[in-house]
């Protein structure tokens, strides 16, 4: 499932920044059949931390399946009612968060430039150790872009809209208004789910690239778009 969920999106991804012609079914198909480099000891690990601790601790990318997953109430108040337990769990947690940054590039490395696992995670480090200010700032920007652009949808189309029924007479207009307006916000944020991971990892993939090549990396789907077009 990791191999169909993120490894396919990240497939998707180099062809889009490299204007590399492929398929759907072709991306999905190598996608899938990079599982291979998974079977071994580090690649469970890696798949262990994106499934089960990465959202277990709502940090890293994880898959749709598991994105859901939390710590169980009865134990997270354990842990905050012992000093002990939080400070365990706290350390924990930053060391996982740490191990997760260096390697964020493990799948690119593997899939992109068929890289053993092993030999990813190394390149992985180093690309984040060398370029750790900009993976930062990066991050901030993208989460203050979508963040801000959620709460202006939300605002334009739910809250005002909403605040204005309620000044209207009641009646089936205004519980259709209702209706509408709050099945259109179910949908953004359903939207917003779908494409949320997909279009970080398209992100976190320029900047392999980038941080790669050591300059920045535009996309060329347009101009792939373009030339064929022309012929």
């Amino acid at each position: 499932y990791v191999a169909f969920d993120l490894n396919t999106k990240i497939v998707l991804s180099r062809n889009l920044i490299t204007g590399q012609r492929a398929s759907l079914e072709e991306s999905i198909k190598e996608g899938f059949f990079s599982i291979g480099k998974m079977i071994n000891w580090r690649g469970i690990l890696v798949i262990l931390y994106i499934a089960l601790i990465g959202p277990l601790l709502g940090i890293g990318v994880s898959i749709s399946a598991t994105e859901n997953l939390y710590i169980p109430t009865f134990i997270s108040s354990v842990i905050q009612d012992s000093v002990i337990y939080s400070a365990l769990a706290g350390a924990a947690m930053l060391l996982f968060l740490v191990v997760g940054i260096a390697n964020m590039f493990i799948l690119h490395g593997m899939i992109i430039d068929d890289l053993p696992i092993a030999e990813a995670s190394k390149q992985s480090g180093q690309l984040i150790k060398a370029n750790w200010k900009d993976y930062i700032k990066q991050n901030l920007v993208f989460i203050v872009l979508i963040v801000g652009s959620l709460t202006l949808i939300a605002v334009i189309c739910l809250f005002l809209p909403l605040k204005l029924i309620t000044m209207m007479p009641q009646g089936w207009l205004s519980r259709l208004l209702t209706v509408l307006f709050v099945t259109a916000g179910s949908a953004v944020s359903v939207l917003a789910d779908l494409f949320g991971v997909p279009l970080y990892l398209l992100k976190m993939t320029q900047l392999y690239y980038s941080y790669k090549e050591g300059r920045e990396v535009e996309y060329k789907y347009n101009e792939r778009k373009e030339h064929s077009e022309y012929k």
